[in-house]
């Protein structure tokens, strides 16, 4: 039976699977915020591409690529095909001809994937489907890749029918029995959507040695000012047969996306840690920091301005006037903020004492945690 374009999910394993890995109900779908729910970074705030060539995340585990900068404008938007409540929004800002990439990408971690066999005989087909609404009507397309060596490319195509109108999409993927993919904390592999001329190749719908992100005749959508292209629901699921979007909590989703960057402290007054004045080459005050969840590797924490912090303690409760941070002790569970020769008013920093240490100004994500792939 079959809803729409897409089959009814089956309570019956695929024709040469058996139940178990690969076949699980749980953690169907192996992109993590898969509808552009979380944003953790930029919330409703529009991010254009300024970064070049480099993983700049604009929703959580999402990010653009990009070979020419300022050209597209990705936002949160509440627009979004019945079922759903969030997608992205890209918005061509300026024109460009000759880019070739403009991608929009999510990077796939290992351990997600491993039981996938990708890279060796046996590898296991998958089936990417997606929503899109594009004011651009004609063929689109995307890639899956490798990350890892010698670079192995899937490009797709797929057809906008009509303009501003919500569709679903299905591609279906062969498994890959060459190529590396990562198994581990690593990258297992990269789902592309490309909105620029991108890397064309003649011949999609199958793995090609060669860095192709889309296939040939595929629409340049960042050659027309002002266009539009909306994704949501994208999932990527072991099989032949696409089935019905693997919905999860706001909170197994925001948990999922931790694992790759959280925010530490964020808002005046909010996440109020504690700390112990101690003596170390003068007077510093040492606040352990546990994160909410167990990162895929040591995050990148930049150390806050001293002055977006408080001090709520035997004194009261006041802004840092002075002083410097720095972040130490490092791993996958928790950090040392130290604040070295603290100065705030009022306050006497006496050794041994405890404090809370917490948001001065009302500035968003003072720290956070990032240890994207």
């Amino acid at each position: 039976m079959s809803f729409g374009t897409v089959q009814a999910e089956k309570m019956t394993t695929e024709s040469g699977y058996s139940l178990g890995a690969g076949n699980a109900s749980s953690f169907k779908n192996r992109l993590i915020n898969p509808s552009f729910l979380i944003n953790q970074r930029n919330g409703t705030n529009a991010v254009t591409t300024s970064a070049l060539q480099s993983s700049t995340y604009f929703s959580d585990r999402w990010y653009y690529y990009v070979d020419q900068t300022s050209k597209m404008s990705l936002t949160q938007s509440t627009d979004a095909p019945a079922g759903f409540t969030s997608s992205t929004l890209v918005t061509v800002l300026a024109t460009d001809s000759t880019g070739p990439e403009q991608m929009v990408r999510q990077k796939i971690e290992g351990y997600n994937m491993a039981d996938l066999g990708w890279g060796a005989s046996g590898a296991k087909p998958v089936v990417l489907s997606f929503w899109v609404k594009s004011s651009l009507t004609g063929q689109f397309g995307g890639s899956l890749q490798t990350d890892t060596g010698s670079i192995w490319s899937y490009p797709f195509s797929y057809t906008v029918n009509a303009a501003n109108t919500w569709e679903q999409k299905i591609v279906y993927v062969t498994g890959p029995t060459s190529g590396t993919f990562g198994t581990t904390n690593n990258t297992g592999a990269i789902v592309s959507f490309e909105f620029g001329p991108g890397y064309q190749a003649a011949s999609p719908n199958a793995w090609l040695n060669s860095n192709s992100t889309t296939a040939t005749g595929s629409q340049n959508l960042c050659a027309t000012l002002g266009a539009t292209i909306k994704l949501t629901g994208v999932q990527f699921e072991v099989g032949t047969v696409a089935t019905s979007f693997d919905f999860r909590s706001y909170g197994t989703e925001l948990q999922l996306c931790q694992r790759y960057f959280q925010v530490l402290m964020s808002g005046q007054y909010n996440d109020a840690y504690m700390a112990t004045n101690r003596s170390s080459s003068g007077t510093t005050v040492s606040c352990p920091i546990r994160f909410v969840q167990t990162m895929r590797s040591a995050p990148t924490v930049p150390a806050p301005t001293v002055t977006d912090l408080r001090a709520n303690g035997r004194y009261g409760d006041t802004g840092f006037t002075g002083g410097t941070t720095a972040i130490n002790d490092i791993n996958v569970r928790s950090c040392l903020l130290g604040i070295n020769s603290p100065t705030a008013s009022g306050y006497t920093f006496n050794l041994g004492e405890s404090l809370y240490i917490n948001s001065q100004t009302a500035t968003s994500n003072i720290m956070t945690a990032s240890a994207e792939l």
